[in-house]
C-alpha cells in the first residue's frame, strides 16, 4: 500500500463524522467507529439492505448494482434472505468509502456524484466510479482524492 494511501485512510477516518457518514450511508444497525467494525461487518457479510440504501439516496443506479454482484445473484439472494457475501460486502463498502471520501472533498452529494461519474483523463477516460470495481483501481480514486483535497490536482 503506498505512503499516500495509508495517510489517506488515517487522515480521512479521523475526519469528524467519516465513520458515522459510512455508517449511514451502508444503512448499517451498528455504526462504524473505527476500520476493524468495518472489517467484521464485511466479514459477517453486509445485508442486502446496504444496497438498498445507496440506491434510496440517490447514489447508485440499477445498472451499477453490477459492480457489487450480478443483478441475477442479488435477486436470489433477496428472495432467500441471504447477506452478500464477503468479496460483494468489501465492493460495495469500496464503494461507499469512496462516496464519503468525495463528499468530504468537494463538501455534498452533488459535487461527489459529478466527480464521481465523469471520466477523468487521468483514468484514461475511465469514470472514478468505474475504478472502483477493483481494489487497486479504489486505491487510485482514494490517492486521487487526497490529492485534490491537498491542493495537487488542478
Amino acid at each position: 500500500m503506498s505512503n499516500v494511501l495509508r495517510e489517506s485512510r488515517a487522515l480521512y477516518a479521523k475526519r469528524e463524522g467519516y465513520w458515522q457518514r459510512l455508517s449511514a450511508l451502508l444503512g448499517l444497525k451498528e455504526p462504524l467507529s473505527k476500520s476493524l467494525d468495518l472489517v467484521r461487518a464485511l466479514d459477517q457479510g453486509l445485508a442486502l439492505s446496504a444496497i438498498d440504501s445507496l440506491v434510496r439516496q440517490g447514489y447508485l443506479k440499477t445498472a451499477e448494482l453490477a459492480f457489487v454482484a450480478p443483478l441475477r445473484t442479488l435477486s436470489h439472494r433477496r428472495a432467500k434472505g441471504e447477506r452478500l457475501r464477503p468479496d460483494e460486502s468489501e465492493r460495495l463498502a469500496r464503494i461507499g468509502k469512496a462516496i464519503v471520501l468525495a463528499e468530504q472533498v468537494f463538501g455534498d452529494k452533488a459535487g461527489a456524484l459529478e466527480w464521481l461519474h465523469a471520466p477523468k483523463r487521468k483514468f484514461e477516460g475511465r469514470t472514478p466510479f468505474e475504478l472502483l470495481a477493483t481494489a487497486e483501481g479504489g486505491q487510485l480514486v482514494e490517492e486521487e482524492l487526497v490529492s485534490i483535497d491537498e491542493g495537487y490536482v488542478a
